[in-house]
């Protein structure tokens, strides 16, 4: 298990964070499924659009080839609808990739000889780039489950403590709580 910061649980300090652009994919040892979730900011599709969260969960044997074409087509109508919404143009660099994350040319993923995403996917060290956005995957990051917060007063300024807290990949007492 892997320790956890839960931050954040300060009302004031929890508004104004500003999501790291990641996406996470989670995947419970012995399943055939996996979730990738990202959150995809569309203020350069169209100007005064509110960012779209993208939920997908997909067969580990699925052709790689298959589930960039049904990321793309979730993307592509989101976009058409911004776009429709507020009478702008697409960008032209609407195709999903996966990429090698670091520096350097020629870093994308061949996925087109049929090999099963969950074999490509599941190792790690891997980028989503959609929209020019480009999206660490974090493969089964620490995760708040559920969590609920004394019924007490509750006043501005001052930590408030978890009374129920249920956390993914992490061990609560190993977890440092800010």
């Amino acid at each position: 298990m892997n320790p956890v910061r839960v931050s954040g649980l300060r009302l004031a300090s929890a508004l104004s964070m500003e999501p790291s652009p990641r996406a996470v994919l989670r995947h419970e040892q012995g399943q055939d499924r996996f979730t990738l979730s990202f959150v995809l900011r569309l203020e350069q599709v169209a100007p005064g659009a509110q960012d779209k969260q993208f939920n997908l969960s997909r067969p580990l044997e699925e052709p790689g080839e298959q589930f960039l074409g049904r990321l793309n087509s979730n993307v592509d109508k989101v976009v058409k609808k911004m776009t429709k919404k507020k009478k702008s143009e697409a960008p032209l660099d609407a195709e999903a990739r996966l990429e090698e994350e670091g520096e350097g040319d020629n870093r994308a993923v061949d996925l087109s000889s049929g090999v099963a995403i969950g074999e490509v996917i599941l190792r790690g060290g891997l980028q989503l780039v959609v929209l020019g956005q480009r999206f660490p995957i974090a493969v089964n990051p620490p995760l708040v489950e559920r969590m609920s917060i004394p019924d007490a007063a509750i006043m501005a300024g001052f930590p408030v403590y978890p009374r129920k807290l249920v956390l993914l990949n992490a061990d609560e007492e190993e977890s440092t709580f800010v």
